[in-house]
């Protein structure tokens, strides 16, 4: 079993190699965590997120909707990926409808979200 020290190290490592274009190793890196921590909202994340990166946003909509959002409906991290994932497919209106469940505390606290929200 994985601590919470090498999970965080993994999944910085599963960011890191989407941001390199490694999408393959960063899949089997998310998928090692949810081997170990089934269900793991941030495993799950970063893998809808290398599905982002690659424009497969169907595949990226669909875990964020079905295991992530629907086990924790108000996730921020969850919500603002899904609020990305239908922005960069020029579903806009949607976007804003997701994003505005966004709570404002968490907004603040994550630049992402944050950024997200300024471009709509």
């Amino acid at each position: 079993m994985l601590t919470n020290q090498q999970i965080r190290r993994l999944l910085d490592i599963g960011y890191a190699a989407c941001h390199t274009g490694s999408i393959e190793q960063a899949r089997t890196i998310m998928e090692g965590v949810l081997a170990d921590r089934p269900g793991h909202v941030s495993a799950l994340v970063g893998l809808a997120y290398s599905h982002l990166t690659v424009n497969e946003f169907d595949k990226a909509e669909g875990i964020l909707r079905k295991d992530v959002l629907a086990k924790n409906p108000g996730d921020a991290d969850g919500l603002a990926y899904l609020g990305l994932c239908l922005m960069l497919a020029d579903r806009k209106a949607e976007a804003r409808e997701v994003l505005s469940q966004i709570p404002a505390e968490a907004a603040a606290s994550r630049p992402l979200i944050a950024k997200l929200l300024e471009q709509l």
